[in-house]
């Protein structure tokens, strides 16, 4: 007598759950295209940046940039830091690059008055 084992229920589940995670797991060990996607960044940026410039614009880069350029539209940024919340602090010295965030004590680091 031959006996035939089913799976049912959570056994299927499981099982099929395990599949899945293989093969996830084996498509996130195959190589990828890092290079490629760097440069199609790499690309996205330098035509952004292009387009900003031809209308006198450029394109913020930190978020004290975004956070200024956002107090300043509304109308809210402080006098003291124009709206950014603080300035970078060059410490450099014995040629190491030190540099620090500074938060204004005017807005106590908000960049709003």
């Amino acid at each position: 007598m031959r006996h035939s084992m089913t799976l049912t229920g959570p056994q299927l589940k499981a099982r099929v759950i395990d599949d899945i995670e293989r093969e996830d797991q084996d498509t996130w060990l195959e190589p990828h295209d890092d290079d490629a996607f760097h440069q199609l960044v790499r690309r996205l940026v330098a035509e952004g940046d292009h387009h900003a410039a031809q209308l006198g614009r450029r394109a913020p880069r930190t978020l004290a940039e975004m956070r200024a350029r956002i107090n300043i539209q509304a109308g809210t940024a402080c006098p003291d830091c124009q709206g950014a919340g603080g300035r970078t602090v060059d410490t450099s010295s014995g040629g190491v690059t030190r540099k620090s965030w500074e938060s204004c004590g005017s807005c106590n680091g908000l960049g709003v008055r």
